[in-house]
């Protein structure tokens, strides 16, 4: 007989397998119910079961569009368009909305079992190890980690935002990063016009960007940290000294982000991708000062590398958050890209921000400085919590750096938050 987590771990590839996992989750269900309580259970039942069965069959769809075998094609492409044609932005929603339902006591060990089994989660690292604690899917996406297990590493200045896998890192070439082997996307249509401005001028004092920072917090207050080994007037300090060396000789292949980078550095990229079963929250990855967002109300295709090896410019169609400030170095912004079955992305710090919402993206993108327009910058530390999202997506990190910036991950490299990415 297929054993259950056979039958889990290869759900994504057949509804047919979905449908006969969840039989077997019924069946045990059912005998552990009483009378009492057998309408509420069967109704939970049912809303899973068709939201699985419902994202499968979208899933299945893709595979048997030979997305993984085609090549990079473009978004015109007509397989692509059947994809894009899914309902992926209902499917999310649906699938948001499950997460948020509250199991049976009964049912949450057995569930919570399922997805380790078939993600490779790792419980011994959770904070809370009952797993009869945690009421629903979300809450255990989004689970807290004990402080020992994920040290910041302090030698290094660039550290990893999440757990995830490195699919492609390096310098930024003719305004097009690489989003994975062999397939590019453009600065430009990924970040949108360079509008915003910056609080920092040639001329600016280490004054001139707002001393008001985040107050230390945790995630269930809704803010940003503020880390306690963080200088201020340091970080200010190297800031404001590197501005005030801006000259008009820029690098022809930066002239996307000319007004924004320093003569003698370069533009870098480093893209990690977030599986389901990997932590989902993300943090700072350097002490820099954030002083603005923008938001892309795009689609939300799947963002699994085989998927970005298919189709060109994915990251540029995808609802992200991007998030805009300076770091030692100049220019730094890291941007978290949406994906299916993602129910929501949320940045502890900005409330307004609202993703994957029921109104149909018209393709305008929404700026906020943060916290204000008036005093922009909120000052956040190497490690601090920066958001979360409701299942496995991407991060992408864009920054500018010296010339001589090293990398020290490989491409596929497992990784976890706080381990070094470069110095």
């Amino acid at each position: 007989m297929m054993s259950l987590r056979y039958l889990v771990a290869k759900t994504y590839r057949s509804p047919l397998l979905t449908v006969r996992l969840f039989t077997k989750l019924t069946q045990t269900c059912r005998l552990q119910s009483t009378s009492s309580t057998k309408r509420p259970q069967r109704s939970l039942i049912k809303r899973v079961t068709f939201g699985t069965v419902f994202g499968a069959t979208c899933i299945f769809g893709f595979y048997q569009l030979n997305i993984a075998y085609g090549g990079p094609q473009d978004p015109s492409n007509l397989k692509v368009t059947l994809y894009r044609k899914m309902p992926l932005r209902s499917l999310s929603r649906l699938w948001g909305k499950v997460n948020q339902l509250d199991l049976p006591v009964f049912m949450r060990i057995p569930v919570f079992r399922i997805y380790i089994w078939a993600f490779g989660c790792n419980i011994e690292e959770a904070e809370e190890e009952d797993l009869k604690t945690y009421r629903n899917l979300g809450e255990f996406f989004r689970r807290t980690l004990k402080p020992q297990v994920r040290p910041i590493d302090d030698i290094h200045l660039l550290t990893s935002p999440s757990d995830g896998t490195i699919t492609h890192f390096g310098r930024v070439e003719n305004g097009v990063i690489k989003q994975v082997k062999g397939v590019n996307f453009s600065v430009e249509g990924f970040i949108g016009p360079v509008s915003w401005k910056s609080p920092f001028s040639s001329s600016s004092s280490s004054s001139s960007l707002s001393s008001s920072s985040s107050q230390s917090s945790s995630p269930d207050s809704s803010s940003m940290s503020s880390s306690s080994s963080l200088s201020s007037s340091s970080l200010r300090e190297d800031i404001n000294n590197s501005h005030n060396n801006v000259n008009a000789h820029i690098d022809q292949n930066q002239k996307i982000l000319s007004q924004l980078i320093h003569p003698d550095n370069v533009l870098y990229h480093c893209v990690i991708y977030l599986a389901p079963g990997d932590y989902h929250r993300f943090h700072s990855p350097t002490d820099w000062i954030v002083y603005f967002r923008r938001h892309f109300p795009g689609e939300l295709l799947s963002v699994h590398p085989g998927m970005a090896r298919w189709i060109k410019g994915l990251f540029n169609l995808n609802e992200r958050a991007m998030y805009v400030g300076l770091w030692k170095h100049g220019f730094f912004s890291m941007t978290a890209v949406g994906a299916t079955n993602v129910g929501s992305i949320r940045i502890y710090n900005d409330h307004e921000l609202a993703t994957n919402t029921w109104k149909k993206p018209d393709g305008n993108n929404t700026d906020k400085y943060l916290p204000n327009e008036q005093s922009p910058g909120i000052e956040v530390g190497k490690g601090d919590l920066f958001g979360e999202f409701n299942l496995g997506s991407t991060i992408v990190l864009i920054f500018e750096a010296p010339k001589d910036f090293t990398f020290n991950v490989e491409p596929g490299q497992r990784i976890k938050y706080g381990e070094a990415i470069g110095t």
